[in-house]
């Protein structure tokens, strides 16, 4: 009798075990009576951070398309600054062998590459359809809007008109750009003195180290112990 019981409250244990629906989770009773647990609130949560993720990362293609451009008209400058030396030199050889303004721009432009090449073999061709210099030149300072440049054509101009020597004037002009662009690479070093001591630092340094001490871990290393 007492075998019959245990087999009887054994299978209606091992019943309620099998038969028992899963109870719900702690944070699903609880969750309809907190805001942060119920699905509503989570749904709003997630559109809510979803949000603030946009707005705080909206500004920065702007800013993005704002710095690429101003570092596009910085390296436009730079290359003119770089251009502009050579051409002068050859600006001046061509006035000083009597080639006029309009040959001497058609000779410069075809010698030379780049923008201020491009400029100049477009000034050559527009006087040749019958633009007037005057004009062309200053076409030309508006569509490069650089300060050396501008120069240049004022004082070509202002040369031609008063029958000054071109030659003498051009040549002045590649001297003082030079000069210019050797104070620019001053500036620039000194402005990159920590960028120069980074070889020194991670480089240079740890290799005396390596050298002055790798011999004398060896030495101590092949001493008897």
């Amino acid at each position: 009798m007492s075998e019959l019981a245990l087999g009887a409250l054994l299978g209606l244990g091992m019943w309620l075990v099998i038969d028992r629906k899963p109870t719900a989770t702690l944070a699903a009773r609880i969750g309809p009576h907190l805001r942060d647990l119920s699905p509503g609130a989570r749904r709003d949560t997630r559109i809510r951070e979803l949000w603030e993720v946009v707005a705080a990362l909206a500004p920065h293609p702007w800013r993005f398309l704002s710095s690429v451009w101003a570092g596009r008209a910085t390296a436009r400058a730079r290359l003119i600054n770089a251009e502009l030396p050579a051409l002068l030199d050859r600006a001046s050889v061509c006035l000083s062998a009597g080639l006029s303004i309009p040959a001497m721009f058609d000779r410069v432009g075809r010698d030379s590459i780049g923008l201020l090449g491009v400029e100049a073999q477009r000034i050559a061709r527009e006087v040749s359809v019958g633009v007037p210099l005057v004009d062309a030149c200053t076409a030309s300072e508006k569509r490069v809007r650089h300060e050396s440049w501008s120069r240049m054509m004022e004082h070509l101009l202002s040369a031609r008109r008063h029958g000054s020597s071109i030659a003498e004037i051009i040549r002045s002009l590649a001297a003082d750009e030079r000069a210019a662009a050797g104070r620019r690479l001053i500036e620039a070093a000194s402005s990159r003195e920590i960028y120069m001591l980074l070889p020194l630092v991670f480089v240079i340094l740890p290799m005396t180290v390596l050298v002055a001490v790798f011999p004398g871990l060896i030495a101590l290393g092949s001493l008897p112990v």
